[in-house]
Parts: structure tokens; C-alpha cells; sequence
């Protein structure tokens, strides 16, 4: 469970537990190999595939890192190696 208040945690837990038979770990939609392009930097970010898209409110783990920010200081990493 990410955060209490978010009520799609139980949903994604459940498909998280459907398909890591058959596609291994996952986010509960995307398998964690489907989702690494190029040289992964980190894969071990505490959210569900809801939470990576900042669907429901901007609702996240309470210690859990903001995944705008991830992304934002992703794209700049990319930016200054000018790709």
C-alpha cells in the first residue's frame, strides 16, 4: 500500500499479484523488464503504475518520492547530455 487515502492500492495489489505470475515484478499493469529502455538508472521507486502517472489527485506514499520530480530531473539529465 502506497498511502492510506489512495483507494486504488488494493486494486493494483491485486493485479500486481495477477500478473507477477506470469510477467514476473510489476507495478500492477507494466512488468518491470517491459518498462527499462536504454541504461536503467534506478527501477526501485516505491509506487504503483497510478502513482507513476500522477493519476488520482497527486495522491503518493507519504515517504514516497514525487514522481513529477523524478521525471522533471530525468528530462533534464537527458537534456543536458543533449539528447
Amino acid at each position: 500500500m502506497t498511502n492510506p487515502l489512495d483507494v486504488s492500492d488494493a486494486a493494483m495489489k491485486a493485479l500486481d499479484l495477477l500478473s507477477a505470475s506470469k510477467a514476473g515484478a510489476n507495478d500492477g499493469i507494466v512488468s518491470v523488464c517491459s518498462a527499462k529502455f536504454g541504461k536503467t538508472i534506478r527501477d526501485d521507486f516505491p509506487w504503483n503504475h497510478l502513482d507513476e502517472i500522477n493519476l488520482l489527485f497527486g495522491i503518493k506514499g507519504t515517504f514516497a518520492p514525487d514522481p513529477v520530480a523524478a521525471y522533471r530531473q530525468h528530462a533534464n539529465r537527458l537534456k543536458l547530455q543533449g539528447l
